[in-house]
Protein backbone atom coordinates (compact mmCIF):
# COMPACT_ATOMS: atom_id res chain seq x y z
CA UNK A 1 0.00 0.00 0.00
CA UNK A 2 0.82 3.63 -0.67
CA UNK A 3 1.80 6.36 1.41
CA UNK A 4 0.74 9.80 -0.01
CA UNK A 5 2.38 13.08 1.62
CA UNK A 6 2.09 16.65 0.99
CA UNK A 7 4.58 19.76 1.33
CA UNK A 8 4.22 23.20 -0.06
CA UNK A 9 6.71 26.07 -0.11
CA UNK A 10 5.76 29.86 -1.06
CA UNK A 11 7.62 33.04 -2.03
CA UNK A 12 6.70 36.46 -2.46
CA UNK A 13 7.91 38.64 -5.28
CA UNK A 14 7.51 42.55 -4.66
CA UNK A 15 7.21 45.34 -6.99
CA UNK A 16 10.15 46.84 -5.43
CA UNK A 17 12.68 43.60 -6.67
CA UNK A 18 10.48 43.54 -9.88
CA UNK A 19 9.40 46.53 -11.21
CA UNK A 20 6.25 45.38 -13.62
CA UNK A 21 5.28 48.09 -15.97
CA UNK A 22 1.25 48.49 -17.39
CA UNK A 23 2.53 46.29 -20.64
CA UNK A 24 4.02 43.25 -18.49
CA UNK A 25 2.32 42.90 -15.39
CA UNK A 26 4.36 41.23 -12.80
CA UNK A 27 1.93 37.61 -13.22
CA UNK A 28 1.77 37.72 -16.88
CA UNK A 29 5.88 37.96 -16.54
CA UNK A 30 5.72 35.02 -14.23
CA UNK A 31 3.40 32.78 -15.90
CA UNK A 32 5.43 33.03 -19.18
CA UNK A 33 8.26 32.13 -17.03
CA UNK A 34 7.00 29.49 -15.92
CA UNK A 35 5.89 28.07 -19.10
CA UNK A 36 8.26 29.02 -21.18
CA UNK A 37 9.24 25.29 -21.24
CA UNK A 38 12.81 25.42 -23.71
CA UNK A 39 14.18 27.49 -20.84
CA UNK A 40 13.67 24.98 -17.81
CA UNK A 41 17.29 23.62 -18.55
CA UNK A 42 18.55 27.08 -17.89
CA UNK A 43 17.30 27.47 -14.75
CA UNK A 44 16.36 23.98 -13.28
CA UNK A 45 19.80 22.57 -13.25
CA UNK A 46 19.08 18.92 -12.33
CA UNK A 47 16.88 18.88 -15.91
CA UNK A 48 19.29 17.17 -18.38
CA UNK A 49 16.48 17.19 -21.12
CA UNK A 50 13.27 18.21 -21.91
CA UNK A 51 11.48 16.88 -24.55
CA UNK A 52 7.46 18.25 -25.59
CA UNK A 53 5.42 15.35 -26.34
CA UNK A 54 2.86 16.80 -27.68
CA UNK A 55 2.28 19.42 -30.77
CA UNK A 56 0.53 22.93 -30.42
CA UNK A 57 -0.36 24.79 -28.08
CA UNK A 58 0.45 23.82 -24.03
CA UNK A 59 -2.94 23.11 -21.97
CA UNK A 60 -4.33 20.49 -20.06
CA UNK A 61 -3.35 17.29 -21.02
CA UNK A 62 -0.07 18.38 -22.66
CA UNK A 63 2.94 15.92 -22.27
CA UNK A 64 6.77 16.63 -21.31
CA UNK A 65 9.34 13.92 -20.78
CA UNK A 66 11.79 15.21 -18.66
CA UNK A 67 15.25 13.84 -17.92
CA UNK A 68 17.44 14.30 -15.11
CA UNK A 69 20.65 12.74 -14.07
CA UNK A 70 19.24 10.47 -11.85
CA UNK A 71 15.75 9.36 -13.58
CA UNK A 72 13.33 10.17 -16.87
CA UNK A 73 10.37 11.40 -15.61
CA UNK A 74 6.89 11.87 -17.59
CA UNK A 75 5.00 15.00 -16.65
CA UNK A 76 1.49 15.89 -17.79
CA UNK A 77 0.00 19.10 -17.15
CA UNK A 78 -3.42 18.40 -15.61
CA UNK A 79 -4.76 22.07 -14.26
CA UNK A 80 -4.25 24.87 -17.06
CA UNK A 81 -5.32 28.07 -15.78
CA UNK A 82 -3.53 31.18 -17.54
CA UNK A 83 -2.08 33.12 -15.23
CA UNK A 84 -2.89 31.80 -12.06
CA UNK A 85 -2.51 28.16 -11.61
CA UNK A 86 -0.39 24.83 -13.50
CA UNK A 87 -0.97 21.83 -12.02
CA UNK A 88 0.97 18.53 -13.09
CA UNK A 89 1.01 15.01 -12.57
CA UNK A 90 5.15 13.66 -12.80
CA UNK A 91 5.62 9.24 -13.26
CA UNK A 92 8.53 7.87 -12.74
CA UNK A 93 9.89 4.55 -12.72
CA UNK A 94 9.25 4.40 -8.74
CA UNK A 95 6.77 6.97 -7.92
CA UNK A 96 4.17 9.19 -8.74
CA UNK A 97 3.48 12.81 -7.65
CA UNK A 98 1.76 16.05 -8.73
CA UNK A 99 2.64 19.49 -7.83
CA UNK A 100 0.67 22.45 -8.38
CA UNK A 101 1.96 26.15 -9.09
CA UNK A 102 -0.43 29.00 -8.23
CA UNK A 103 -0.19 32.27 -8.70
CA UNK A 104 -2.35 35.03 -5.78
CA UNK A 105 -1.33 38.49 -7.14
CA UNK A 106 -2.19 41.31 -4.24
CA UNK A 107 -3.49 44.56 -5.56
CA UNK A 108 -2.66 46.13 -2.04
CA UNK A 109 0.79 46.40 -2.51
CA UNK A 110 1.55 45.32 -5.90
CA UNK A 111 3.27 41.42 -4.70
CA UNK A 112 2.54 37.92 -6.36
CA UNK A 113 2.91 35.40 -3.80
CA UNK A 114 3.47 31.94 -5.51
CA UNK A 115 2.79 28.43 -4.15
CA UNK A 116 4.03 25.26 -5.15
CA UNK A 117 2.34 22.68 -3.63
CA UNK A 118 3.62 19.02 -3.70
CA UNK A 119 1.81 15.55 -2.92
CA UNK A 120 4.43 12.40 -2.92
CA UNK A 121 3.38 8.94 -2.83
CA UNK A 122 5.58 6.13 -1.62
CA UNK A 123 5.09 2.90 -2.06
CA UNK A 124 7.24 -0.87 -0.83
CA UNK A 125 10.94 0.47 0.63
CA UNK A 126 10.62 4.26 -0.48
CA UNK A 127 8.24 4.15 2.34
CA UNK A 128 10.76 3.26 4.85
CA UNK A 129 12.68 5.92 3.34
CA UNK A 130 9.84 8.97 3.47
CA UNK A 131 11.01 11.02 5.68
CA UNK A 132 14.84 11.26 4.16
CA UNK A 133 13.00 11.58 0.88
CA UNK A 134 10.50 14.09 2.36
CA UNK A 135 13.24 16.53 3.60
CA UNK A 136 14.99 16.39 -0.26
CA UNK A 137 11.74 17.36 -1.53
CA UNK A 138 10.90 20.09 0.27
CA UNK A 139 14.32 21.61 -0.35
CA UNK A 140 13.90 20.84 -4.22
CA UNK A 141 10.16 22.32 -3.68
CA UNK A 142 12.20 25.66 -2.49
CA UNK A 143 14.79 25.69 -4.82
CA UNK A 144 12.21 25.50 -7.85
CA UNK A 145 10.61 28.88 -6.34
CA UNK A 146 13.98 30.35 -6.01
CA UNK A 147 14.75 29.42 -9.62
CA UNK A 148 11.52 30.47 -10.63
CA UNK A 149 11.71 34.05 -8.97
CA UNK A 150 15.32 34.64 -10.61
CA UNK A 151 14.34 33.82 -14.26
CA UNK A 152 11.04 36.19 -13.25
CA UNK A 153 13.36 38.90 -12.45
CA UNK A 154 15.64 38.03 -15.27
CA UNK A 155 12.65 38.21 -18.04
CA UNK A 156 12.18 41.84 -16.68
CA UNK A 157 15.96 42.67 -17.21
CA UNK A 158 15.25 41.45 -20.72
CA UNK A 159 12.17 42.73 -21.39
CA UNK A 160 13.33 46.24 -20.94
Amino acid sequence: MAQTHSLSSSIRLNEETYTSSDEYPLIEQAWHALTEWEQWRNWLPEIVQLSHIDEGESGRGTRFRIYTPSSVQMWTISHWQPGHRLGFIVDGASQQSALGITFAENEADGSLDILLEAEYEFSGMRRLLAPVLLRWRARYLQNFLRALSLQISSNFTSSK
